[in-house]
């Protein structure tokens, strides 16, 4: 296969448009900054993990979910004996 026939066989996606926080709660710069310290302390501890594959795996399957969804999954995680 050449190179051209490789780009008519991918298929073609859009980008994914960013929705706005479906509990339509306004920008917290102080949740961001606690969810960001949260998902720091479970990054700690699993470091060998990229920082995509663990927003894939902490992320709930439903992209609409809210930023107290993922707070209270890292919640979950730090609350978690890991060791």
């Amino acid at each position: 296969m050449n190179q051209a026939e490789g780009r008519e066989a991918l298929p073609l996606v859009s980008a994914p448009v960013p929705r706005r926080d479906p509990t339509r709660q306004p920008p917290d710069a102080e949740r961001r900054a606690r969810i960001l310290g949260k998902l720091g302390q479970v990054w700690d501890r699993v470091p060998d993990w990229s920082l995509a594959w663990l927003i894939v795996n902490l992320v709930p399957p439903d992209p609409r979910a809210s930023d107290a969804e993922v707070e209270l999954e890292l919640d979950r995680l730090l609350n978690l004996d890991l060791g």
